[in-house]
C-alpha cells in the first residue's frame, strides 16, 4: 500500500498535490514549501558575465555571447578533438541535511560527432580538462538521438554511473511515461538536478516541462555503496562541447542557471582573520597617488573546492610625526594585476583551506582588478567594513586551469610624506 494523500486545490483543473515520493518533495523527502535560498544564479542578458565564469577553448572551439535579443552564450566546435568549456569560478557550498537544487536552461541536442555536457561538475586543471567529478546531462556520439545522466566520481572508491535515456528508471520523457511529457532535445529546455549528499544520498535528474517538474532518473546511493558517491559535493556549474570527428559545426547553447539550497542556508564554517602584524611601523607607503597592496587572500592550490566568504576588512594609517592631516583611499580588489615575484604566501593556519600574503614595504603596486568597495579616510579614523555584504560576490574560486582568485586590501595616500605606514586586516569564514 502506498502512503499518499491527494488534495485537489483547483476544482476546475483538478491539479493534485500528492504527499508521496514525487516532485512535491526535495531530495531528502521533505515537502517543498517555496522557501528556496539562492546560492548562485547567472543570466546572460548583456554579456558573458566573465567575472563569474572561466573559459577554455582548443582547436576550432569557440564561445560567444549571442546577442541581447537571444540572451545566451553558445559553445561550438568543428574539427576533431576541439573543445569549448565554460565553468563558474566559484564552487557552491553544499550544506549537509539540505537538498541542493540546480537548474540549467539551454539546448543540448545530441549528435553523432560531438559530446555535450551540462550540469554541476569539474575536471582536472590541465588540458584537455577531462571531467572527473560531478552530476550532469551528457549526449554521447554512439547514441545520436539520446541523452544520458551521469554521476561521475572519477577514480574514487565508488564507481561512476551513467544511464542513457532508454535506461531511465522514473520516466523516459518520451510521452509514454508517468508524466505523459516529451523532452524535445532540439529545443531549449529547463534541466534540473537535485541531490542529498551526506556522502551517500540520492541524486535525481529531470526537466521542467509545461510548468511541471518531471523527474526522469534517480540514483540511490545510500545502502548500496562503500563510501562517498562524490569526493566533494561543492561543485561549479559547467557546460562543455567536445568534437570527436571533423565535420559540420556543433553547438551547445547556455541561457541561464541557478543553484539553490532548499529550506534555507546557514554558513556554518569557521571564522578566521589575517592582518599585517603588530609592528609599530606598518607597511611603508609614501608615494602619493600610487595604489599599494597591503594584504591578500586566496585558496590553497590543493583545496580548490573549499567555500568561503569575506566578512570584514579594516585599515589603520600610522601618522608621520609632524602630520595632522593625511587623507588616503582604501579599496578591496579582486584579481588585480601585480608583480607577484616578491610575494610570499603562507597558510592561514594548519586547519585552514586558505593562504595569505603581506606585501613588502612600498614596492608592490597594482592596476586593474575589480573593485568591490572603496572610500576615503584620514588620520584617527579606523576603517571597518563589517557592515558590507561581500558574501554575494567575495567567494574566492579559481579558473579552469587552477589559477586562483585573490582579494587584496589596497591603500593609496593622497598627500606626500604624511603616513609612516599602514596596517590592514581581513576577516573571512570558510567551510569544507
Amino acid at each position: 500500500m502506498t502512503n499518499s494523500l491527494a488534495v485537489t486545490v483547483d476544482s476546475e483543473k483538478g491539479f493534485p498535490i500528492t504527499f508521496a515520493d514525487s516532485a512535491n518533495f526535495d531530495a531528502f523527502g521533505k515537502l517543498r514549501v517555496s522557501m528556496p535560498h539562492t546560492i548562485f544564479d547567472s543570466k546572460t542578458v548583456h554579456g558573458k558575465s566573465s567575472l563569474f565564469w572561466s573559459e577554455a577553448v582548443f582547436g576550432s572551439g569557440a564561445i560567444h555571447f549571442t546577442n541581447q535579443g537571444d540572451a545566451s552564450v553558445t559553445l561550438s566546435a568543428t574539427s576533431a578533438n576541439s573543445y569549448a568549456i565554460r565553468q563558474t569560478r566559484q564552487r557552491f557550498n553544499y550544506q549537509p541535511g539540505k537538498s541542493q537544487l540546480a537548474m540549467f536552461t539551454g539546448i543540448l541536442e545530441p549528435t553523432s560527432t560531438a559530446i555535450k555536457r551540462y550540469g554541476l561538475f569539474t575536471s582536472l586543471t590541465s588540458a584537455p580538462f577531462t571531467p572527473n567529478l560531478g552530476l550532469y546531462f551528457e549526449t554521447q556520439t554512439d547514441s545520436p538521438t539520446s541523452i544520458a545522466v551521469v554521476q561521475n566520481n572519477g577514480s574514487s572508491l565508488v564507481a561512476s554511473v551513467s544511464a542513457k535515456r532508454e535506461q531511465w528508471n522514473i520516466d523516459k520523457l518520451d510521452g509514454n511515461g508517468i508524466s505523459g511529457k516529451n523532452l524535445s532535445l532540439s529545443a531549449a529546455n529547463i534541466f534540473l538536478i537535485d541531490f542529498e549528499w551526506l556522502g551517500v544520498g540520492r541524486v535525481r535528474f529531470g526537466a521542467v516541462i509545461d510548468g511541471q517538474v518531471c523527474y526522469c532518473h534517480e540514483i540511490n546511493n545510500a545502502g548500496r555503496v562503500q563510501g562517498a558517491y562524490l569526493a566533494s559535493p561543492n561543485l561549479p556549474v559547467r557546460a562543455e562541447i567536445r568534437q570527436s570527428t571533423n565535420g559540420s559545426a556543433n553547438s551547445l547553447k547556455m541561457i541561464c542557471c541557478s543553484v539553490i539550497s532548499e529550506g534555507g542556508a546557514n554558513f556554518t564554517g569557521v571564522t578566521r582573520g589575517i592582518d599585517t602584524g603588530a609592528s609599530s611601523v606598518g607597511i611603508d607607503i609614501q608615494i602619493p597617488g600610487n595604489r599599494r597592496a597591503l594584504i591578500g587572500l586566496r585558496l590553497q592550490s590543493s583545496k580548490l573546492d573549499s567555500t568561503n566568504e569575506v566578512l570584514n576588512a579594516s585599515v589603520v594609517p600610522l601618522p608621520h610625526q609632524a602630520a595632522t592631516y593625511c587623507p588616503y583611499r582604501y579599496e578591496l580588489v579582486i584579481n588585480p594585476l601585480m608583480d607577484k615575484a616578491a610575494l610570499t604566501w603562507n597558510s592561514v593556519d594548519s586547519n585552514s583551506n586558505l593562504e595569505y600574503s603581506i606585501a613588502p614595504n612600498n614596492n608592490i603596486s597594482l592596476s586593474g582588478g575589480t573593485v568591490i568597495t572603496s572610500g576615503y579616510s584620514t588620520l584617527g579614523q579606523t576603517i571597518d567594513l563589517s557592515g558590507y555584504r561581500f558574501e554575494k560576490f567575495l567567494r574566492l574560486g579559481c579558473s579552469l586551469d587552477g589559477i586562483r582568485d585573490e582579494v587584496w586590501l589596497v591603500a593609496t595616500p593622497l598627500i606626500n610624506n604624511t603616513i609612516d605606514g599602514f596596517h590592514g586586516s581581513l576577516t573571512f569564514i570558510e567551510s569544507d
